[in-house]
């Protein structure tokens, strides 16, 4: 199987987000997937303007001259895409959402009905599966419901499967191996194990998902825990820390 890993972090490598997919793409090349990663940010990829130009002028082809027609053309050519996003006021990141914009060019601008829904037709002849990665900084895993509902929706209109998705809440304790050095492992063993199960089974089974998303402490450590680490970056910065 061949994935391509696409990244929408601003950190890039450095970002929490990709502690969990870096681990879920080892076991997927333990299982004998080839990767093809790439990170959002720092690429040249412009707003899509819905000027139509895709779907009227140059069927499949975007107006802009960008980083986005190689990226999309990789897209084509790969089984999976693994997109990985930090969690933003319950979405996407911005990297990601213009990606996925710029996505339409493979659609068409004549409607169907699929499902019983209106979408428009595909223009062409296969997309590769979809498998989210995601991580916010939040305690709760009810945050990334409105995440998870955009993308299987984001799914049906582009004609990809939904193969699901690992979530990492209270993402920032993962760098805390000094603290919780046993349950860091556990994430990250079963973020590698996630890889193998999706390659070799086609799908994460919800005991290595729960795994990835396993609690590290009570909710009022864990506020406590994260304003400490605030206030260590606010007076690295210089700032005042306010009161």
């Amino acid at each position: 199987m061949k994935i391509l890993s696409v990244n929408g972090s601003p950190h890039k490598s450095k970002g929490n987000t990709h502690i969990i997919s870096r681990a879920f793409l080892e076991g997927a090349v333990d299982a004998g997937a080839t990767v093809e990663e790439i990170f959002l940010q720092g690429l040249n990829i412009n707003y899509c303007i819905a000027c139509y130009t895709c779907w009227v002028k140059t069927p499949g082809k975007c107006i802009h001259k960008d980083d986005m027609n190689e990226l999309l053309n990789k897209v084509l050519h790969s089984d999976l895409l693994l997109l990985s996003t930090p969690l933003y006021l319950d979405g996407v990141s911005a990297q990601t959402k213009v990606f996925l914009d710029r996505m339409v060019a493979i659609l068409q601008a004549h409607f169907t009905i699929l499902d019983d829904h209106c979408r428009h037709k595909i223009g062409v002849s296969k997309m590769p599966d979809l498998f989210m990665i995601s991580s916010c900084g939040f305690s709760e895993m009810e945050n990334f419901e409105p995440l998870v509902d955009t993308m299987k929706r984001a799914c049906l209109n582009l004609y990809m499967e939904y193969k699901g998705e690992l979530l990492r809440q209270g993402a920032h304790f993962l760098r805390l191996k000094n603290i919780y050095p046993f349950e860091i492992d556990v994430v990250l063993q079963a973020a590698r194990q996630a890889g193998q199960e999706l390659i070799e089974k086609g799908e994460v089974s919800r005991e290595t998902a729960e795994k990835v998303a396993l609690p590290f402490c009570e909710k009022e450590e864990f506020v406590r825990q994260t304003n400490i680490m605030w206030d260590e970056i606010i007076e690295k910065s210089g700032l005042k820390r306010g009161k």
